[in-house]
């Protein structure tokens, strides 16, 4: 039982496969607890970088939003998927809402 592990974990380890992780649920919490609805660009922005994520600056010409990737989330071989986010701004530059999705790709 303990060989049939150990080989798994090899076999993961030399092919560049990556568990399924939860990191799309980590991101929600995350954005849930540090950046409530109303929130201004300023403090997604501090959030994002003290996360250091990738992230655009915030598009206030364009749609008011700013994007973010959180990077992988699994893996297996040539299939892959990355947690990305959107905030969305209003007028007054309020966060009206933040779109968490995991998104794959692949043959």
């Amino acid at each position: 039982k303990k060989l049939v592990k150990s080989l798994i974990f090899l076999s993961t380890m030399l092919t560049g496969c990556k568990p399924h992780s939860d990191l799309r649920g980590r991101v929600q919490a995350l954005l849930d607890r540090e950046l409530p609805l109303g929130s201004t660009p300023q403090r997604a922005l501090e959030v994002l970088d003290s996360s250091r994520v990738k992230h655009s600056a915030y598009l206030k010409d364009a749609n008011r939003i700013i994007t973010a990737n959180y990077g992988e989330s699994y893996r297996f071989f040539l299939v892959s998927s990355s947690v990305y986010v959107t905030l969305y701004f209003d007028s007054n530059d309020r966060l009206l809402r933040a779109k968490v999705e995991e998104i794959g790709s692949g043959p």
